[in-house]
């Protein structure tokens, strides 16, 4: 209301002014008294008062607009050459033009507004006419209203660091053209429309909009027709304030933004030639405010392929409405980079099958909108996230879109670590239950809900075959109910206080933990829903510990209290099970050399001919069968061996005692014919755990044939009692060893029965692995885990991997030997990686993620070596990144460069736009020259230098650009640094040379 006043009072002043209320007299500024009053006669040359052309001498000057009432200036000029002038005041007093005035800012002049309101409304700045602004006009603080002016052109630059330019109404429009530019450090700039055009010919890229701080405001209401428009070379930077775009009090938005290339097209709202500039970046916010009664079309729309900047936050936030406050892609072939943030009501997709293409999102608040499809094509519209990602909620449950929703037809590809954050976004007391479906998790490291929540996931399509980490923090649920029969395998459970993991065993969903469980107080396992029919002598699998632990079954329960009638919870060893209680005796013979266990016997002795069919114990040379549910528990009295083991569609079987010596495979030429032979094998849901220590028979010329180890079913195969021979080993399968083991090579082995393939060694186990060669992949994708105190070493000629691979390293894995990966290698923990043997070729490129701490040798040949989260460098001598190797911080990631008093140099820049760099250690980190980061912070004496030959002609180069500047930051004492403000971008950059002089001290 007040604006409003303003904007009328002046259009009646004005009017009068045109009328001949007012004599323009030219009079010149002297701040005779020393009072800087303008209503002071004394300080002008005339001494006229009232309304004048109003002229500023070369030189800086205060001003303060002393007088309460409204003041009337006529033209305000700033004579040529330096100097500022400052008008100063409240935002009471109110400095407006008048009709037929104008003002002028020659270039190398500043005029700044420091508290009062000041008026261009009647200025004339049209296209030639008498006013213009070459120099400068800043914003300090008060008001600067516009009107339906100006026009800025030439040098002209206006700068906002308090207060607010413009007004959402009425009407404030600017003009930009030609290198004129507006810089926004902090304050308000509401611009009801505006226009940044071309330069004129031959059209070089100039920035018209830059933002470090502060809002930039497109106040216009309706349509998104009349936004900013930006023209062939013209440009809108934002590198840390906020954009909001359009009013909250329409009925109608329409699509706020659009990624149409160009102007206002058909069925498309806004001028979309902006629309790549006006995404934030890291340190950013875009704000689209939303209609309360708008279910219109929605309000950030993605309808052009291609990749898109968005590092910082965007609030498309209304959750009145399902279909309004969303962020809608409705092109084919779309992709987020930068990790952005995001607040929507609802993500929409629509298109052909491949309709997102990777979003690289770190957080995506949902509100009751959900995703949805907007398309009648019976096809699945897909979403595809990378590198991880937080699923917050706000004002309400998110729902799922189940099976019977036929038109919703989303499938969401999730990957790396995702965390359900169940606590409202902005009201962080509620918690809120995030409902979703039709997920795949099958690339998914960690899962984790926290919050107070619920994260119901269900029908979750597939999900990883193991993950690294299951987590649900105090007092926070994570429900799944599945679609397909498969057990949900964590390398490391943790289960907060009163937290509960919720599991639907209908469709056989049961819990597996292979490496650690950790239970809170109150933590519970709760059973949901059993099968229909409860099949007599049948084990259901709910939960299975770590091997050789004792699982406590009053952690899990029934959600309904009572188990369902005739239902018992039982368990052996550590499988915890649902069954009737009868026994399901199994009555297969086998002919010939094969030998079924039956455990009939009256004890679980190997050696009882009792517990055998046809009471015959398996010699050396003959193949033993482990079936069914009886008698699972296996007790080895004395040594024993056997060709190989398999287990067929049996229960949880645990063998315990002496050693077991397998005399298969026989000698074999190569290691391909070793591949198709056995050693011990299951196919079962439940785990297989053989405690005894495993050995081999080897005879005279054996050519060591490989010792294969598969688990073909859902279940896995433990050997906790170490390995007794050094023969090479081929894995399939999910197996897990403990004890002591020692082999000349590995290998892995994933056929189209197998599930994907991966060696757990198990707490307190040890891997030493003396001859490794060739390729580990060659028969099959697999990887390593080494779980918390483990440790694993693998020496030889080299360690190849053809497959892309992900490997857990949360205990201790040092590789002597050259690393090869012909596929990308991701390592992820938060253990120890030792590679000491360097990385010979990497064309996949190395990832370390996590909290894992990486000891090098030195790197120089074409490495890509991306880091990711917070990791740690700690080389134990003096270490060089070079050659043609390339250094990446994943944003908002820091790399700490332990250097231990060492030298650590980086021979290539280092980009990355949110990545932090922290050198500690005594040591010195030798930069290249350009390195651009985030932040870098130096610590226990750490210092930083630069490569001796990279002084430039000029004395002085540019070594590091930083966004956050950090007291700590120090070069040796051998360089002479010279630390500016680029003004363009707001980062600090620091330039050096070494200091060759020499300092004589005289006594």
């Amino acid at each position: 209301m007040k604006n409003q006043l303003q904007c009328l009072l002046s259009s009646f002043v004005i009017a009068l002014i045109a009328g001949g209320a007012f004599a323009a007299d030219t009079r010149t500024w002297t701040d005779a008294t020393g009072n800087h009053k303008w209503s002071d006669e004394n300080n002008w040359d005339p001494k006229v008062a009232g309304n004048c052309h109003n002229v500023f001498p070369a030189g800086d000057w205060t001003v303060d607009i002393d007088d309460g009432s409204t003041l009337y200036y006529h033209s305000l000029v700033l004579q040529d050459g330096t100097g500022t002038v400052t008008l100063t005041g409240d935002s009471a007093r109110e400095v407006l033009s008048a009709t037929g005035g104008y003002i002028k800012i020659p270039a190398g002049r500043e005029l700044n507004i420091d508290g009062p309101s000041f008026s261009l409304s009647g200025a004339d700045f049209g296209k030639g006419g008498k006013g213009f602004i070459n120099g400068t006009l800043r914003l300090s603080s008060g008001y600067i209203l516009t009107g339906s002016g100006p026009f800025f052109n030439g040098d002209a630059k206006v700068i906002v660091d308090g207060g607010r330019l413009g007004n959402p109404d009425p009407i404030c429009t600017f003009t930009f053209t030609n290198n004129a530019t507006l810089t926004i450090n902090g304050g308000v700039a509401a611009i009801h429309r505006g226009l940044y055009r071309s330069p004129d010919p031959p059209c070089e890229s100039i920035v018209r909009v830059r933002m470090t701080g502060g809002t930039y405001w497109n106040s216009d209401p309706g349509y998104a027709a009349y936004t900013t428009g930006f023209g062939v070379g013209a440009h809108f930077e934002n590198n840390g304030g906020t954009v909001i775009w359009g009013r909250a009090d329409d009925t109608d938005h329409r699509t706020n933004l659009s990624s149409e290339p160009s102007g206002n097209s058909a069925g498309n709202y806004g001028q979309g030639a902006a629309f790549p500039e006006l995404l934030p970046s890291v340190g950013s916010v875009l704000d689209i405010p939303r209609s309360s009664t708008s279910a219109s079309i929605c309000s950030l729309q993605f309808a052009v392929d291609g990749d898109y900047d968005v590092g910082g936050t965007i609030y498309v936030t209304n959750n009145t409405d399902v279909a309004s406050g969303n962020i809608y892609f409705s092109s084919a072939n779309i992709a987020l980079r930068g990790g952005a943030t995001i607040y929507a009501n609802a993500i929409k997709v629509n298109g052909n099958v491949a309709s997102v293409n990777d979003l690289d999102i770190a957080r995506l608040n949902l509100g009751i909108g959900g995703f949805r499809r907007y398309n009648s094509q019976s096809v699945f519209q897909y979403i595809n996230f990378i590198d991880g990602i937080v699923f917050g909620a706000w004002g309400g449950d998110v729902p799922g879109l189940f099976a019977s929703s036929s038109t919703e037809r989303v499938r969401t590809y999730l990957n790396g670590p995702v965390v359900y954050d169940t606590q409202d976004c902005f009201e962080p007391a509620t918690p809120r239950t995030i409902n979703m479906d039709r997920l795949y998790l099958n690339e998914v490291t960690e899962l984790k809900a926290t919050g107070g929540g619920t994260a119901a996931l269900y029908p979750a399509a597939k999900w990883a075959e193991e993950f690294r980490t299951i987590e649900v923090a105090d007092g926070t649920t994570l429900a799944f109910c599945t679609n397909q029969l498969a057990g949900l395998k964590a390398m490391n459970l943790k289960l907060g206080a009163n937290a509960t993991l919720k599991i639907n065993m209908k469709n056989g969903d049961y819990v597996d933990a292979s490496a650690t469980a950790e239970f809170g107080e109150g933590a519970k396992i709760v059973v949901t829903d059993v099968p229909a029919t409860l099949a007599e002598g049948t084990l259901y699998p709910v939960y299975f510990a770590p091997a050789g632990t004792d699982p406590d079954l009053s952690k899990i329960e029934y959600a309904d209290g009572d188990w369902p009638v005739g239902w018992f919870l039982g368990k052996t060893g550590s499988a915890v099970y649902l069954t009737d209680g009868k026994i399901k005796a199994y009555d297969e013979s086998r002919s010939g050399s094969n030998k079924i266990w039956s455990g009939a016997g009256s004890d679980n002795v190997y050696a009882n001919s009792d517990n055998w069919i046809s009471n015959s114990v398996p010699g050396e040379a003959v193949q033993a069968f482990f079936k069914g549910y009886s008698n699972t528990v296996v007790s080895v009295a004395a040594a024993a061996a056997v060709r190989y083991f398999s287990f067929q569609n049996c229960g949880p079987f645990i063998f315990s005692g002496l050693d077991l010596t397998f005399t298969y495979p026989y000698q074999k030429a190569s290691l391909a014919d070793s591949v198709g032979s056995q050693t011990i094998t299951s196919s079962s849901k439940f785990p297989i755990v053989i405690a005894n220590q495993v050995k081999h028979k080897v005879t005279t010329g054996d050519p060591s044939p490989w010792a294969v180890f598969k688990s073909t079913g859902e279940g896995s195969l433990s050997l906790t009692g170490g390995y007794g021979n050094t023969r090479p080993i081929v894995f399939g399968g999910d197996i897990r060893i403990g004890g002591a083991w020692e082999t000349e090579c590995l290998r892995v082995v994933t056929e189209s029965y197998l599930h994907r393939s991966r060696l757990t060694v198990l707490p307190e186990a040890t891997l030493t692995v003396t001859g490794q060669y060739g390729d580990f992949n060659e028969y099959g994708r697999g990887a390593l885990a080494i779980a918390t105190n483990a440790v694993a070493t693998i020496s030889g000629t080299e360690w190849q991997l053809t497959g892309n691979n992900t490997h857990y390293v949360d205990g201790a894995l040092a590789v002597t030997c050259p690393l090869v990966p012909q596929g990308r290698q991701v390592f992820r923990g938060d253990g120890t990686l030792t590679l000491s043997g360097g990385v010979s070729s990497a064309p996949g490129g190395v990832r370390i993620e996590g909290n894992l701490k990486l000891v090098p040798s030195n790197w120089t040949n074409d490495v890509e070596l991306s880091v990711k989260d917070n990791v740690t460098i700690a080389p134990t001598a003096d270490w060089t990144f070079g050659g043609d190797a390339t250094l990446d911080i994943v944003n908002h990631s820091t790399l700490t460069l332990a250097t231990g008093g060492h030298k650590v140099t980086l021979e290539n820049p280092v980009e990355s736009e949110g990545g932090r760099v922290a050198v500690t250690g005594g040591g010195t980190l030798e930069l290249a020259v350009g390195t651009e980061l985030c932040r870098v912070t130096c610590s226990d004496g750490a210092t930083l230098s630069v490569a001796g030959d990279s002084e430039s002609a000029g004395g002085f180069v540019d070594v590091l650009t930083v966004r956050e500047d950090d007291d700590s930051i120090a070069f040796s004492s051998k360089f002479k640094v010279n630390k500016r403000v680029d003004k363009a971008t707001g980062r600090t950059i620091y330039s050096v040379k070494p200091h060759f002089g020499v300092v004589l001290i005289m006594k």
